[in-house]
Parts: structure tokens; C-alpha cells; sequence
């Protein structure tokens, strides 16, 4: 939603067009792979990466590889529901949707979040940030609601995947009390106590990440040359 592009192969167009072999993956994607590889994640066979930034994304790597599912949009936690798409007052996410997770953790949304609270100017996480560790009574409301709905995603994923780890990465997971207290809810909130035990960790590649899980990508391309027709 935040790449005004649809119903474009992207891949073919590049394949065309340079005549050579083309991987295409989003960032969220290429971190995983990059984290489960060589990362945070490398001691793991299956390994869920969750980046926060503008957005939320999210990559699933099953014994190094990418599962990119049937429609190549497997991972795409941010557009998972948290709440009842018809409950009212309720902004859009950035696709549309009601409901979505990166609607109250997307790096965008909380700022949109807090201006329509408040109707404050405010412009970046960081300012946002320097308000919530000042106590800013509607900075700490905005980021602990983004704490409660990460902490169903984390709990989400943990019971429907059952991973070895998550990693979590991306710009916003700088901020770590975006996301670090929803650890602790969502090992509360998991059904199974197996799962209390699953890793959650932050990104050891930082904002190189998502470079080197492209180039990672890059290297499981086959040699032969595109067709040109």
C-alpha cells in the first residue's frame, strides 16, 4: 500500500529489460532472509522476521528459504486484523482496511494517531518519542495501544506458525518500548505454555538488513538468461 503500484510484474518488466534473471522480494522479506541466514535468526530452521517502520511488514524463512505463498504476499502481518473490521470510529489503514495492525503500530499511522488525539503538528517517531519518555499523558495512551496490538500479532504468529524465533527489526524497532513490553503481554496471552518460550529478538544487521537479504535473494537466482520474448 505504501508503493502506489498494482497489477504490475514488476519482475517480468525488469527481466525485459535488462535480460537477465530478476528476483523480486519486498524489505520485509529481504530482512528476514537476511536475519535467518546470516542474523539474529541464523540458529534457527524457521524463522519469522517483523519489520517496523512506515509500515509493518513481515517474511517467513523455513530452512533458509523464503515461503512466499501461493500469491507471493505470505507475511503480510501488518494488514492482519486486531480488531473487529466494523467497529466504528476507527481510521483506515494505509491499504483501506479497518482493523489492521500497522493501523495502531505503523510508524505513519502512530503519528497520525497522535495528531488526531491531540491536533498537534507533530511530525516524526522521534519527537513522539521524546514525548512518551517525558510522560506525555496521549504519547504514552498512543504507543501502549501499540503495544497491546503488537502483542496479539506477536501471540498471532507464535500460535498459527509456530516458529523457532521472530526477529524484529526496521527503524521504528529502535524505539524499543514500541515493542518490547509487548513481549511480555503476548507470552502472556499465547494458549500453549511451549510457546512462552519462543525467542523474540532484534535484528543483529540492522539497516544493512534488507541489502543483504536482497543480495542473499540475488544468490539463488538460476544462471540462465530470461526469454526475450
Amino acid at each position: 500500500p505504501n508503493l502506489p503500484l498494482r497489477r504490475v510484474n514488476l519482475k517480468t518488466l525488469l527481466q525485459k529489460k535488462f535480460r537477465r534473471p530478476v528476483a523480486v522480494a519486498n524489505d520485509a522479506q529481504c530482512f528476514a532472509m537476511a536475519e535467518a541466514r546470516l542474523g539474529a535468526g541464523k540458529s534457527y530452521a524457521s524463522v519469522f522476521g517483523l519489520t517496523l517502520g512506515t509500515g509493518i511488514g513481515g517474511g517467513w524463512i523455513i530452512d533458509k528459504k523464503l515461503v512466499s505463498g501461493s500469491t507471493h504476499t505470505a507475511g503480510e502481518i501488518g494488514h492482519t486484523l486486531i480488531s473487529f473490521p466494523n467497529q466504528k470510529n476507527l481510521p483506515p489503514c494505509s491499504c483501506g482496511k479497518i482493523g489492521h495492525l500497522e493501523e495502531f503500530a505503523g510508524g505513519a499511522r502512530l503519528i497520525k494517531r497522535f495528531r488526531d488525539k491531540t491536533g498537534s503538528s507533530l511530525k516524526t517517531i522521534q519527537e513522539l518519542e521524546m514525548l512518551y519518555r517525558k510522560n506525555h499523558r496521549l504519547a504514552k495512551a498512543v504507543v501502549q495501544e501499540a503495544n497491546l496490538a503488537l502483542a496479539m500479532s506477536f501471540s498471532n504468529l507464535l500460535t498459527l506458525l509456530n516458529p523457532d524465533c521472530l526477529v524484529v527489526g526496521g527503524g521504528l524497532a529502535k524505539f524499543s518500548d514500541l515493542w518490547q513490553p509487548a513481549i511480555r503481554i503476548a507470552r502472556r496471552l499465547v494458549p500453549f505454555p511451549e510457546l512462552k518460550q519462543t525467542p523474540i529478538l532484534y535484528s543483529k544487521l540492522g539497516d544493512k538488513a534488507v541489502l543483504i537479504g536482497a543480495s542473499l535473494l540475488r544468490q539463488n537466482l538460476k544462471p540462465q538468461a530470461p526469454s526475450s520474448r
